[in-house]
């Protein structure tokens, strides 16, 4: 196994040209910490961004009593940063610490930036930091925060002033408030671990989801409608302070009812 093979697991190669892996491997070098050694100290600035090949690390903080409180755990293939310091160049407000003898593999900084134009390379950090995230998520509190859907309740506010076309506020509307309701009761299944937690999730999941879809499905024909015979639309929606709930909730919402299917998904693992 060559000395950078393990790059190339967390780098596909069948994601980057040759080029790119080539560039993306020359910035990486091999660093062995041994246990209780720090990568980055409290009130240092963070300069390397590291991947963890072996070994356990931890971050933490001091309480004004001067206890230690460990912030977060690192473990293999996990990415250990500060982004805060690293990023924006301040220095660090936690203390860094290898937990066993660790091998990592670090990018300085400069380095670093050669490669952030790279769109695979990108995506190589946001998805592990979208997983690992996800990982320490809670179900039962990814379904409780579809609560916000109430905010489809505007679009039976906007239809009773006869400013959206009824059906489409009704259907929008309802099975925004329907799903954001029955959030709760799906998430209080799940934190008592009722037998039919899963399948009831599941079902309240697609309801969700398709709900979204279709009203921005609605949405896209009910404009065309509209510019092509002058019919009511949903230009309301294009209004301040309304705009924000189609800039931005779709995207949202499809976004989170994935992530619990992935949730799901693990489960079952």
């Amino acid at each position: 196994m060559g000395e950078k093979d393990y790059l190339k697991e967390i780098f596909k190669p069948q994601n980057f040209s040759g080029e790119e892996l080539t560039l993306v491997l020359e910035q990486f070098n091999k660093h062995e910490f041994s246990k209780n050694e720090y990568l980055i100290r409290e009130g240092k600035t963070a300069n390397y961004y590291f991947f963890v090949e072996s070994g356990y690390i931890r971050s933490y903080a001091v309480d004004p009593e001067g206890n230690d409180i460990t912030t977060k755990f690192f473990g293999k293939n996990d990415i250990v940063i500060d982004w805060h310091s690293f990023f924006l160049k301040q220095p660090c407000k936690e203390a860094i610490q290898a937990m066993t003898d660790c091998v990592v593999w670090k990018v300085f900084f400069d380095d670093f930036m050669k490669l952030f134009h790279i769109e695979s390379f990108r995506e190589v950090g946001r998805t592990r930091l979208y997983r690992k995230v996800l990982s320490r998520i809670a179900l039962a509190d990814l379904v409780r925060i579809h609560i916000f859907r109430l905010i489809g309740s505007f679009f039976l506010i906007l239809a009773f002033y006869e400013t959206l076309p009824p059906a489409f506020a009704l259907i929008a509307g309802f099975g925004d408030v329907l799903t954001a309701l029955t959030s709760l009761f799906v998430a209080a299944a799940i934190h008592q671990k009722k037998s039919y937690a899963v399948p009831l999730t599941f079902a309240w999941n697609t309801f969700g989801l398709l709900d979204i879809l279709a009203t921005a499905t609605m949405a896209f024909f009910l404009t065309k409608i509209s510019i092509e015979t002058g019919a009511r639309g949903v230009d309301t929606l294009a209004a301040f302070p309304f705009c924000y709930i189609p800039a931005f909730a779709p995207a949202t919402i499809i976004f989170l009812h994935l992530s619990v299917y992935r949730k799901l998904i693990q489960a079952k693992k």
